[in-house]
């Protein structure tokens, strides 16, 4: 029955995968059980992570959140110890956003912070989401201005994301948060910008 581990852990990962795109989140959960159960079973650290993760984002979407804390926090433990830095990156961002949709904007933000201020990102969408994360935990904190200093990088240049959907949202991140600041024509400014940036990317799901 167990004489390949590893295969059967993936394919329950797999298949818990092929479940959360079909909705089917309950199947979901008991397939990432599954496949944790052999990671740990086996000491393989991976095995351990990945499942952790997906159950993580399981749990939030049925509103499960002390569930899904506890599986993001033992998935955080495993990245640390095995020296996963690509998925510590991942695992934090998803705790950060578990704690913005729980309302703790405060240790939210702090999260998104240090992916933001991290040497180490597995590539620049990481950083992008971090950034964009951080400013909007800021905004629900009132704090508009610091919110701002935050997306001001992305929403300058050009370079830092050359893809235009993403320079979209920051974009219209960055008009709401003028708006609510009451500089209303930069916010317009911005928002006819974004407009521009998600006509060249021919996105009709943004504007």
């Amino acid at each position: 029955h167990h004489r390949f581990p590893m295969h059967e852990l993936w394919a329950l990962n797999n298949l818990g995968l092929m479940e959360m795109d079909t909705g089917n989140w309950e199947s979901a959960a008991s397939h990432y059980e599954g496949a944790l159960a052999i990671g740990r079973r086996i000491g393989f650290d991976r095995g351990q992570a990945l499942p952790l993760m997906n159950l993580s984002l399981v749990w939030s979407y049925l509103g499960e959140m002390d569930r899904a804390q506890r599986a993001i926090d033992e998935c955080l433990e495993v990245c640390r110890r095995a020296g996963f830095k690509d998925l510590e990156v991942g695992t934090t961002t998803a705790l950060a956003v578990l704690n913005l949709e729980s309302g703790r904007n405060r240790r939210a933000a702090a999260l998104f912070r240090r992916n933001v201020n991290r040497e180490f990102v597995f590539n620049q969408l990481q950083r992008n989401e971090a950034a964009y994360g951080l400013a909007l935990a800021l905004a629900s904190m009132d704090s508009v201005a610091q919110a701002l200093q935050v997306l001001e990088p992305y929403v300058r240049p050009r370079v830092q994301t050359p893809d235009h959907t993403v320079q979209a949202y920051f974009e219209i991140a960055y008009a709401e948060l003028l708006y609510r600041d009451n500089r209303f024509d930069e916010a317009l400014a911005r928002a006819v910008e974004a407009r521009d940036e998600v006509d060249r990317d021919g996105r009709t799901d943004l504007g």
